[in-house]
Formats: structure tokens, C-alpha cells, sequence
């Protein structure tokens, strides 16, 4: 009978356990050895997706194993959500109805953000000083450049890629002033 304190499964001790017990079958049998004996020990369990796996990244090249890691970690994170207005520019560009639009976020709803998101969205695409009636819509010049040049502005900060050399026209010439010209006003 052995005296001391009883024997513990291998799956429950420690790693530094682990590699105690396991030293001395490390130092003599060969790694080729021990991958094939782990493969088939897998199938035999009925786990033939894990032996496979387990082929692939010993017996391939030496980066496979750090890529097949590497797709794992990925798969694990959560997805992100497109930003509103990605998920506007699907769509417009699909010509998607408000229906059509919520079967496709029904499919992923982590991706896409909800019809109201994208809806205020839209909203924003469109310049302040803007007059709609059933038969024509009125928008002044100034009114859509000054829209046009705030959005891109906000698009090219929230990319990064702005410069802040602070350059500026600096002529002093303020006679042409589309603000305060009346006939700057398009009819849609």
C-alpha cells in the first residue's frame, strides 16, 4: 500500500505538475512520436476534427501553428458594428426598403445598428437651411457648400488623415461672398 498523499487525476493537477509527470517521456521519446501517439489517441476518442487538426499544425510548415492561433484568437472577438453611416451607404446602394433593411440586420444584428440609427443618419446628410415643398426643394449655395465641406471635414478627422498646417487663402477678398448673393439658390 502507498503511504503519502493520494494520487490526483492528470487532468486535474497543475501545469507544473504536468510537466513533472511528463518529463521523463519527453526526454525520451521523440516529438514526431508523441503528436502521432495525441492524433490517434483523438480518433480513438471520436475525436477525428481535433486528430486533424492536431496533423496540420505538427506536420506542416513551422508558422502554421502561430496562424492557426492566430484565426482562433480573431474568431473569438466580438464583431463590430458598422458605423451608421456604413450601414446608410448599404442601404442607399442596395435601394433597400425599411423592411429589406431590418431582414438583413435580422441576419446580424451585432453588425448592423438599428432603422433609427441609420435613419438619424440620414438626417445629417442634409443641409440645415433647406426649404421642401410637395413640388420643388430650395437650398442655397452657401447653405450646401457650408454642409458639404462639414462633412467632409468630419470624415477625414474620423480617418485620421486631416493636415493642421493651418494654411489659408489669406487674399482678404471678400467680394465673392456666395452668402450674400440671392441667385445662389439651386431648384431641385
Amino acid at each position: 500500500k502507498k503511504r503519502g498523499r493520494p494520487d490526483i487525476p492528470f487532468e486535474s493537477c497543475s501545469e507544473r505538475t504536468k510537466r513533472r509527470k511528463t518529463e521523463e517521456l519527453r526526454e525520451s521519446t521523440p516529438v514526431s512520436v508523441l503528436s502521432y501517439a495525441t492524433q490517434m489517441g483523438l480518433r480513438a476518442e471520436g475525436q477525428s476534427q481535433a486528430s486533424r487538426l492536431l496533423k496540420e499544425i505538427t506536420n506542416t510548415s513551422p508558422t502554421r501553428a502561430s496562424k492557426y492561433r492566430t484565426a482562433y484568437k480573431k474568431s473569438l472577438e466580438p464583431e463590430h458594428r458598422k458605423p451608421a453611416e456604413d450601414a446608410l451607404a448599404v442601404l442607399v446602394d442596395g435601394k433597400s426598403s425599411c423592411h429589406q433593411y431590418d431582414v438583413i440586420r435580422t441576419s446580424a444584428p451585432e453588425i448592423f445598428p438599428s432603422y433609427k440609427t441609420v435613419q438619424a443618419a440620414k438626417k445629417l446628410c442634409y443641409p440645415k437651411d433647406i426649404n421642401v415643398t410637395e413640388t420643388y426643394v430650395v437650398v442655397t449655395l452657401q447653405a450646401l457648400l457650408d454642409h458639404t465641406v462639414k462633412r467632409l471635414l468630419l470624415k477625414s478627422l474620423s480617418h485620421g488623415d486631416h493636415d493642421d498646417d493651418g494654411s489659408q487663402d489669406g487674399n482678404g477678398d471678400d467680394d465673392d461672398d456666395l452668402s450674400s448673393h440671392s441667385e445662389n439658390e439651386f431648384y431641385l
